[in-house]
């Protein structure tokens, strides 16, 4: 029979030892940005052209999720009253109808305006609601609108929610709704 040999107890290593054995090594910053440096990243994410990568740091990774809504309260506002005015004119198809609402609903929840988020039906964690659940609704904004899961508001408005919440966070610079007015 084969016995393996008792293994030897390992040494405890000293701070020192450690400290030496890893001081090559690269460790990233994990401090959070200050508010000026959060305040420079929401601009950056906010000047964004279509179709332009921004390549961010670590650190500003991580404070995205903390920042919630990225565009400004102005600039939201005025894509509401510019949906609100023309989506359900008579010129406009059904499609667009169903789209148009699902850019008014997904506002209206972003901003704390209504407390149900509108493709799941969950309850809001907290007014308005976080990042990261704004992320979940997204997704399950996208099943709907790539035919993966049913809803009775169907795909455009899904569409017209999941885009929406995507340019509310600044994952991309393309508005929901309308003409890029300069």
């Amino acid at each position: 029979m084969n016995e393996r040999p008792p293994e030897r107890p390992r040494r405890a290593r000293t701070l020192a030892e450690l400290d030496a054995a890893f001081a090559d090594v690269q460790w990233s910053d994990d401090t959070p940005l200050t508010d000026e440096e959060k305040a420079a990243l929401r601009e950056r994410l906010n000047s964004r052209r279509p179709g332009e990568t921004l390549n961010l740091s670590p650190r500003e990774r991580s404070a995205r999720w903390e920042l919630g809504i990225i565009r400004p309260r102005e600039t939201v506002v005025d894509m509401y009253n510019q949906v609100q005015a023309e989506y359900r004119a008579p010129r406009m198809n059904p499609t667009g109808t169903e789209m148009g609402q699902g850019v008014i609903d997904a506002i209206e929840w972003c901003t704390g305006v209504t407390s149900h988020a509108p493709i799941t039906g969950e309850r809001s964690v907290q007014w308005p609601p976080s990042t990261e659940q704004m992320s979940g609704e997204e997704e399950a904004a996208a099943d709907v609108a790539e035919g993966r899961r049913p809803h009775g508001r169907g795909r455009s408005y899904a569409v017209g929610v999941e885009h929406t919440i995507r340019w509310l966070l600044a994952r991309t610079a393309q508005r929901p709704w309308g003409r890029i007015h300069d």
